[in-house]
């Protein structure tokens, strides 16, 4: 047995070695967004360039490397003070596989690290020093760089000393949290389960326009305060209520009580991200 498992390291070993040389050359060549234009969209689905179909060496052994991977950066992130969370577990090829988009997308959060924010003012100075920790170890290459005004902010870079490309995300807590509610309705959806509605198990937090309106908000919160501020429930407060009702009616379930967290943790981040309380009941 012990022989199977040193075989089974080495051919581990070997796909993990044969991928990072295979990123490295598409660095070398310079498929990435260059310093002058680090502002930029870049084209990650491309697949002449990154995609599968360009023979990207992807395998699951690929991705438990890029796993284990981030601690170390997860260190490097939180020795200045940033609230930043990894992925909870290895992505799994069946997800690459699968992915709609066979580009780069299909397999460029092997290695995530998410930094969040609570409020917009703080958003500029999480973002810079990102940047500034991404720009401090030598030899770092972006990828791609969103700029695109939004409450998530994408950064993929090439870390020569581990030799992976790193998934960046810069995002407010109420995106956070509407991310993590989307996975569990994708779980739900593969397990054959429906997506929203009398159908669903969970909350959708893009239901009754909620992620979408609150989203603008907190990008241009001038145009939006006479909903908020006079009553903080026409722009959040009565839609997860009303979802809630929609989804699970007056059943009492386990989902139904973690959903009922979800919308206490989406108001405690509103009130906080707009300094305004909800209107009582």
């Amino acid at each position: 047995m012990a022989q199977v498992s040193t075989v089974s390291n080495a051919v581990k070993a070997h796909e993990v070695h044969r991928y990072k040389e295979w990123l490295k050359d598409r660095v070398d060549r310079g498929f990435y967004v260059s310093p002058s234009q680090e502002h930029l969209m870049g084209n990650l689905s491309d697949e002449n360039v990154w995609g599968l179909k360009a023979g990207a060496p992807i395998t699951q052994a690929v991705l438990d490397n890029a796993f284990g991977e981030q601690q170390q950066l997860l260190a490097y992130f939180k020795k200045s003070g940033i609230n930043v969370r990894g992925r909870g577990s290895p992505k799994e090829w069946s997800e690459v596989r699968h992915a709609r988009d066979q580009g780069f997308g299909a397999y460029k959060d092997a290695l995530t690290i998410r930094c969040y924010y609570s409020t917009m003012g703080e958003a500029p100075t999480i973002l810079a020093k990102v940047i500034e920790l991404i720009k401090a170890v030598q030899g770092s290459k972006f990828i791609h760089y969103q700029r695109d005004p939004d409450i998530i902010q994408f950064i993929d870079w090439y870390h020569p000393g581990i030799g992976h490309t790193v998934h960046v995300q810069v995002l407010h807590a109420f995106a956070a949290i509407a991310q993590e509610q989307d996975a569990r309705l994708e779980l739900l959806r593969a397990n054959g389960g429906g997506w929203s509605g009398v159908n669903a198990k969970h909350i959708d937090l893009w239901g009754e326009g909620l992620y979408v309106n609150v989203r603008d908000a907190l990008l241009n919160p001038s145009a939006w305060s006479h909903v908020w501020h006079e009553n903080a429930t026409e722009l959040w407060g009565g839609r997860l209520t009303r979802l809630i009702q929609i989804t699970h009616n007056t059943a009492l379930t386990a989902e139904r009580r973690e959903d009922d967290l979800v919308k206490r943790d989406v108001e405690h981040i509103l009130q906080r991200a707009f300094n305004v309380q909800l209107a009582s009941k």
